[in-house]
């Protein structure tokens, strides 16, 4: 569950780091261009994410629930 946490905090500290450079160099410069660009780019991410998480969750290799009997319980022979 770690490794999770370490790739969000990292995207986080890259965001932080790179975003207002970007901003500054990207969007600003083109005035209301760079702002629908900008626009752009958001709203193609978010329409990403639905086939994103359902191709995840396809692809999830998830523990299959154990076969032997609960713990307490007899057997017959």
């Amino acid at each position: 569950m770690g490794a999770y946490q370490g790739v969000y905090n990292l995207g986080t500290a890259t965001a932080t780091m790179l975003g207002p450079a970007l901003l500054t160099l990207f969007v600003l410069p083109h005035g209301l261009l760079g702002w629908c660009a900008l626009a752009l780019l958001f709203a193609t991410a978010a329409m990403a994410m639905p086939p994103t998480a359902r191709w995840a969750e396809r692809n999830n290799a998830r523990p299959t629930p154990s076969t032997s009997p609960t713990a307490g319980t007899a057997q017959s022979p």
